[in-house]
C-alpha cells in the first residue's frame, strides 16, 4: 500500500509543553535557571529529588561551561564538535536532556510556546493526530509511517495508550504487550520485526529519552533508565523517592546523533563503532540472552525507514528545524529511492513528479505564493527545498535547480512544497 512518510521535529511536540532547543539552551545556561524548571515541574516545596538534581547539575559544570562559553546553540552541534574529544560531556549532556524531557508532564496544565496556560493533554497535536491513526477503530491504519527525530516519549506514550484501551473496548480483553513497531522497537528489541514489517511503524531515528515497558525485563536492570512507570504512571513515587533515583535513572539513555550512527560514507556503523552505545542492552539478561543488540535495533529502524521513504507517495516535514547536522541523515534515509530511481532506464522525467512534499510549520507559506514560485530566500520551504535537493540529486528540477520536482496537487503550495502553518491543520486536510 503506497505509504504516507510523516517526520516529526520538536516543533510537533511544542504544543504538548515539551522544551524547543532554544528553550533547552536556555536550561543549560545556569543552576537558576534549571532550578527554576525544578521548581515549575516538581513543585515550589522542598523535595529530595529537586535537592539532587540540583546537586547533579552542579556536578556537570564541566559539560555546562563546555556547551554555554562555546556558544553553542544545541546539543546536536556541541557533539557533532565535540564527541571525540570529550565524550563524556557529551554523554552528561544526553542524560541532562533526557531528564528535562522526564520531569515535564503533558498529562497536567503547563505553559505552551506562546505562553499561555494549556489544559494539560487537550492542548496536545498528539490527541488528533491519534485519533486519526485509528479512524473510529482499535486498528491503526496501514498505510502511515511516522519518523521522528524527537526524544521525548509522549507521542508513543499515547500511541500505545490508546491501543491497549481500544482493543480492550472492542474485545474486553487486555493487551499483554504492544506491537513492536508501536514503541520504534524499544520494548522488545525486535529488530526482524522491524525490518520486516509492513503496514504501520513509528521509528524513532534518534532514540528516546524514556523507554516503553521492558519486555521481560523483570531482573532488576532497570534500575538503570527510566520507564513510562516513573514517568507518567508513577511518577510521585520517582521524584518522591527519598534516595539518589532520581538522577540515578538515566545513566545511560538511548539517545543518539545521526554520527554516531553513520560513518562518513553515509553507512551504518558496524557493531565495534556502537559499542558505547550499547549500555541498556548490556544490564537486561533477557536481551543479552537472545542477543537483541541496541546496534541491530537501530540499524533496523534506519533500513525500514530507508524503505518506506523509497515507497512513499507523499512524505510530510512536520516542526522540524532544517539544520545542516540532519543532512548526513537525509542522505541515508533517500539512498533507496535514490538507487530505486538510478535502477530505471528510459526515463525522461524525474519519478518524484507523483511525490507530494508537505511541510507543517510557522510561516512556511504566505498569502499570494503559488506551487511554481520560488520559495523567499531562507524560509522554511527554501530550507527543506535545499535539504531534499542535498538528500534526493533526482528531485531538483532541470529547468530551475533551486526548486524540487513534486506533484501539485492544487494546494496552498510554493516551490513545489505544500504548506500548513501548524500541525493541527496539517493533520486536519493531510489524515
Amino acid at each position: 500500500m503506497a505509504k504516507h512518510v510523516i517526520f516529526l521535529g520538536a516543533g510537533a511536540s511544542c504544543t504538548s509543553g515539551y522544551p524547543l532547543a532554544v528553550d533547552l539552551r536556555k536550561l543549560f545556561s545556569s543552576a537558576h535557571t534549571f532550578g527554576n524548571y525544578l521548581h515549575e515541574k516538581i513543585g515550589i516545596g522542598d523535595s529530595s529529588s529537586k535537592t539532587l538534581l540540583a546537586k547533579w547539575f552542579s556536578d556537570l559544570s564541566r559539560a555546562i561551561e563546555l556547551f554555554r562559553e562555546g556558544g553553542f546553540g544545541t546539543v546536536d552541534e556541541f557533539s557533532f564538535l565535540a564527541g571525540k574529544q570529550f565524550p563524556q560531556e557529551v554523554h552528561e549532556l544526553k542524560q541532562l536532556v533526557g531528564i528535562i524531557l522526564a520531569l515535564h508532564n503533558p498529562e497536567k496544565s503547563y505553559k505552551l510556546p506562546s505562553g499561555q496556560e494549556s489544559n494539560g493533554f487537550e492542548s496536545s497535536d498528539y490527541y488528533p493526530l491519534i485519533q486519526r491513526l485509528f479512524g473510529g477503530s482499535d486498528k491503526v491504519r496501514d498505510d502511515i509511517a511516522i519518523l521522528s527525530y524527537n526524544y521525548d516519549p509522549y507521542f508513543e506514550f499515547l500511541l500505545n495508550r490508546a491501543y491497549s484501551r481500544r482493543k480492550l473496548a472492542a474485545t474486553n480483553q487486555p493487551v499483554p504487550f504492544p506491537p513492536t513497531e508501536f514503541t520504534s522497537g524499544f520494548a522488545d528489541r525486535n529488530a526482524k520485526a522491524i525490518s520486516e514489517g509492513k503496514g504501520f511503524c513509528l521509528l524513532k531515528l534518534h532514540g528516546t529519552s524514556v523507554l516503553p515497558p521492558q519486555f521481560n525485563g523483570n531482573d532488576g536492570s532497570k534500575k538503570g533508565f527510566l520507564t513510562f512507570t516513573e514517568v507518567f504512571w508513577e511518577r510521585d513515587k520517582w521524584l518522591g523517592a527519598q534516595n539518589d533515583w532520581s538522577v540515578r535513572t538515566n545513566p545511560s539513555p538511548a539517545m543518539y546523533f545521526p554520527w554516531e550512527l553513520l560513518n562518513d560514507k553515509d553507512e551504518f556503523v558496524t557493531q565495534d563503532k556502537f559499542a558505547g552505545l550499547e549500555g541498556l542492552a548490556s544490564g537486561n539478561l533477557y536481551f543479552q540472552s537472545t542477543g537483541r543488540t541496541l546496534h541491530e535495533l537501530c540499524k533496523a529502524i534506519w533500513q525500514r525507514a530507508q524503505r518506506e521513504i523509497a515507497e512513499a507517495e507523499k512524505i510530510s516535514f512536520v516542526g522540524l528545524s532544517m539544520h545542516e547536522f540532519l543532512k548526513p541523515g537525509l542522505r541515508y534515509l533517500f539512498a533507496e529511492r535514490v538507487r530505486k530511481h538510478s535502477a530505471q532506464k528510459n526515463i525522461t522525467h524525474d519519478f518524484d513528479y507523483t511525490l507530494e512534499v508537505v511541510l507543517a510549520c510557522p510561516g512556511a507559506w504566505h498569502p499570494g505564493e503559488n506551487f511554481s514560485q520560488k520559495a523567499r530566500p531562507n524560509s522554511p520551504v527554501a530550507k527543506l527545498a535545499e535539504m531534499l535537493r542535498d538528500a534526493n540529486p533526482n528531485m531538483v528540477n532541470r529547468n530551475a535547480p533551486v526548486q524540487i520536482v513534486t506533484h501539485n496537487s492544487g494546494k496552498n503550495a510554493v516551490g513545489g512544497i505544500i504548506c500548513y502553518d501548524n500541525f493541527k491543520s496539517f493533520i486536519e486536510a493531510e489524515m
